[in-house]
């Protein structure tokens, strides 16, 4: 799926958090990924801002066991800038045992409710590049021809290498590079200077794929381009068939693990269902 540009800001203009995904007629995963890379931009661009001003938060932590009103970071963020400020080092969130009572509090929250930087965040984020990789290594299995993946290949190369040139969609390429997001100009161009047109240069034409979807001036493919018999990543549904009582967090790594395999339906608790519903899934 291609977004006209216009279109394509003014959803991410009005994307502010895990609910607004309810807001529009997109599959959810398009929406989560704009939303992840709106938040990721804000970061980037304001963290070392915020970071100058470090022993005022560790100070404003300790007297009033807050964060300042003026730190717009993300939960995991605060916390990690926190952390940096009272010392820790490499501390993981999971890792409650370390913390006092307040710092376990905000940890709890940091790891169940952000999104974008926390562990379970990021195990998400690796699942749905895990999809992107075995969706394209099984279109081109069905293609009968011969390649090798970036992990038969040393250096840096793309995720699949063909031998001898290969006509797809048209064109003669060499590769196709996977990317498990959603792409606008500025995204697709800081990859083209960092990837693609090194493998141009070193391998000659080749393909790229946004599963998530992209802005419509892009010259790139989208899951739209492949015949997909299973479209549930894009939508990011899993289904409770059994409520099992354990560990949430435990029972959430599973669910991840079992979206990554493809799988619709989970056994969790409702506080592990929570934590999923945080994390922007639909749970139903």
């Amino acid at each position: 799926m291609k977004i006209g540009v216009d279109e394509y800001k003014a959803i991410r203009k009005n994307l502010s958090n895990i609910k607004d995904l309810d807001k529009f007629n997109y599959p959810r995963g398009i929406l989560h990924s704009i939303l992840l890379q709106k938040k990721v931009d804000y970061t980037r661009k304001n963290y070392h801002r915020f970071a100058s001003r470090i022993d005022e938060v560790v100070k404003i932590w300790k007297s009033e066991k807050k964060f300042p009103e003026w730190l717009k970071l993300t939960p995991a963020m605060k916390l990690r800038l926190l952390l940096k400020g009272l010392g820790y080092r490499g501390v993981d969130f999971e890792d409650l045992g370390k913390f006092d009572e307040d710092l376990r509090r905000y940890a709890w929250k940091a790891l169940t409710e952000d999104y974008v930087y926390s562990p379970i965040a990021t195990k998400i984020q690796a699942a749905k590049g895990e999809i992107g990789e075995k969706l394209l290594l099984n279109f081109v299995d069905e293609l009968g021809v011969d390649y090798k993946t970036e992990k038969e290949l040393k250096g840096k190369t793309p995720d699949v290498l063909f031998v001898e040139p290969v006509k797809i969609f048209g064109k003669e390429v060499r590769w196709i590079e996977s990317k498990a997001f959603f792409a606008d100009q500025r995204i697709h161009e800081f990859y083209e200077t960092r990837q693609y047109s090194h493998y141009r240069k070193i391998f000659g034409e080749g393909l790229v794929v946004y599963w998530f979807g992209s802005t419509d001036q892009l010259d790139v493919l989208t899951y739209s381009d492949f015949d997909l018999k299973d479209r549930n990543f894009l939508e990011m549904k899993l289904k409770v068939r059994k409520k099992e009582k354990g560990d949430p967090i435990d029972q959430v790594k599973k669910a991840v693990e079992s979206f990554r395999k493809g799988k619709k339906s989970i056994s969790c608790s409702k506080r592990a269902a929570k934590i999923l519903k945080n994390m922007g899934f639909l749970i139903f």
